[in-house]
């Protein structure tokens, strides 16, 4: 499951590690994931939670 929005700046991706400033394209966006992970843990960028999913299930 994904929430949208959310992500202050600053914030890494969990699983690329860069900030939020990295790209202005689609799936760019940090956003904030539904898991139990306390504050910058629960947040990816879409794309990289999106491929992250479909490789792990």
């Amino acid at each position: 499951d994904l929430e949208a929005g959310g992500a202050s700046h600053g914030v890494a991706c969990r699983i690329c590690h860069l900030s939020p400033e990295g790209g202005d394209g689609p799936g760019s966006e940090v956003i904030r994931l539904a898991c139990c992970c306390k504050e910058e843990l629960g947040h990816a960028h879409r794309q990289c939670a999106e491929a992250w999913f479909r490789i792990k299930g």
